[in-house]
């Protein structure tokens, strides 16, 4: 695979964009640079779903660990004795909204 294809200036991809689709095909996208630094990336639709999906799962991930801290700092609450009963979290909660 030639990279150099893959990096066109912004003004050059707008003046031919259709020309690109090919190369966009073939490569699965193309790198667009203005004033001669990576600005955006043109990614072909397959590629782009697939992105979507891995962020998605990676957010899942993400929450899953959360979860697993939440509950590892609830066991060891637990484990130090700061908790409170279920008596004794509706008393409090009556006590506030007093």
């Amino acid at each position: 695979m030639e990279y150099a294809k893959q990096i066109v200036p912004v003004s050059k991809f707008k003046n031919s964009a259709a020309d690109y689709a090919d190369i966009i095909a073939e490569t699965k996208y193309i790198v667009l640079t203005q004033n001669g630094e990576a600005k955006y990336a043109v990614v072909d639709i397959e590629r782009f779903q697939h992105m979507e999906e891995n962020e998605e799962a990676l957010k899942k991930i993400q929450n899953t660990m959360a979860l697993m801290k939440l509950l590892e700092i609830g066991e060891e609450q637990i484990d130090n004795g700061e908790y409170l009963t279920l008596e004794e979290a509706f008393d409090e909660v009556l006590r506030e909204n007093d």
